[in-house]
């Protein structure tokens, strides 16, 4: 099962992106006027085997499932740079704030229990279920603070951010590596009157724990460019440009130790009413 949410983006668009070759400005347009100021994209690729088994007023359920999921949190200003650069926006800042980025590898273990009871006549079902978490890989990135401005004919860009990043251990990329161990939760009531059903549901509230192997970065700072000074382009190569970049990089500094942190999986709650319609 593959599934792709926003809040944004439109399935006609995706398919442009994804398996209409060139994108052009007018598409590109399209989309950022649909796009509001804090903008979601979730997808989804799993593979699950279940089994289900009713004795009497009794239900049993397990199921084995393999997770990938992807999750990006973004402003307008930043798809604006994404799809067109900074040259349309000089003399403007554009916020990037809460601009974030998730990817999550995991098996899912689950054990269900259902019990039925029948009340007057009608029907009442209260199951829950608990799940064993493998976590395989972690990558998250995030900017609590973020901003860009870019003066008039390029003369310097301004970049501040503040950022956090995680990953999990990258040594051994083994798609079923132990990397981390989580827990979930389910619960559900079901009530059936005559041709109605209600049912209250909450799944997959749970989190995993990323082992100490994993890397975690963080960087609070403004950084600054002004392009590269070259005195001769007769007497132009690489090794001018690496040491140009080398003295702005310099400039950057990122914190990065080793340490442990919990991740959540995206939980789905609410409420479901089914009627017969003649």
């Amino acid at each position: 099962n593959v599934s792709i949410e926003s809040n944004s983006l439109t399935m006609s668009f995706a398919s442009r992106m994804l398996f209409g070759g060139f994108i052009t400005n007018s598409q590109k347009n399209n989309w950022i006027s649909r796009l509001y100021e804090n903008n979601t994209l979730f997808s989804e690729a799993y593979n699950t085997l279940s089994f289900y088994r009713h004795s009497g007023n009794n239900s049993f359920f397990f199921s084995i499932a393999d997770r990938n999921l992807a999750k990006m949190s973004f402003t307008k200003d930043f798809m604006k740079v994404v799809l067109f650069g900074n040259y349309n926006y000089q003399g403007d800042t554009l916020l990037l704030d809460k601009t974030n980025f998730t990817l999550d590898r995991f098996q899912q273990i689950k054990f269900g229990y259902g019990k039925t009871f029948k009340i007057q006549g009608n029907k009442l079902i209260i199951s829950t279920a608990v799940s064993y978490i493998n976590g395989n890989h972690h990558l998250s990135f995030t900017t609590e603070n973020a901003s860009s401005y870019t003066a008039p004919f390029g003369a310097y860009t301004n970049l501040n951010y503040d950022m956090n990043a995680f990953a999990t251990d990258t040594a051994n990329f083994n798609y079923f590596e132990n990397n981390g161990n989580g827990f979930a939760f389910d619960f559900a009531i079901n009530f059936e009157s005559k041709n109605k059903k209600y049912t209250l549901y909450l799944s997959d509230l749970g989190y995993i724990n990323w082992k100490e192997s994993a890397l975690k970065y963080n960087t609070d700072t403004s950084f600054s460019f002004s392009g590269f000074e070259i005195e001769d382009l007769l007497d132009f190569n690489d090794s001018i440009i690496e040491a140009e970049s080398e003295s702005y990089l310099e400039d950057i500094y990122i914190n990065a130790k080793k340490g442990t942190v919990k991740s959540y999986i995206p939980a789905n709650f609410g409420f479901k009413m089914e009627v017969p319609l003649n």
